[in-house]
């Protein structure tokens, strides 16, 4: 018995709304066949960072890496430094979750 078969099973025996159990093979089948794709790229934490500036205009990273130290280390930047920790969370959760770069 093929693996759709058995979770349709699984799934008409788990509710008795026909409809539900249909749009849950259904996702099913498509979440499987992504994942079967191999479309799924995994980037090591460089390669990720690397696209990042690439995303958001190579020419613009010192702009923008500039104001992230400047968020970090100077007195004035004190006041805004939560947009620098939101940005830093923000990009090691995308790194550890293997997220998507764009």
């Amino acid at each position: 018995m093929d693996l759709a078969r058995r979770f349709d099973r699984i799934c008409h025996r788990a509710s008795k709304h026909h409809l539900a159990n249909r749009t849950r093979l259904a996702t099913w089948v498509l979440l499987h066949g992504v994942a079967q794709s191999h479309k799924n790229v995994v980037l090591t934490s460089w390669e990720f960072f690397a696209q990042q500036i690439t995303l958001m205009n190579p020419a613009t990273f010192p702009l923008w890496f500039g104001g992230l130290i400047w968020l970090l280390a100077s007195r004035e930047g004190r006041r805004y430094r939560v947009i620098a920790f939101t940005y830093l969370i923000a990009l090691a959760e995308f790194i550890v979750m293997h997220g998507k770069n764009y």
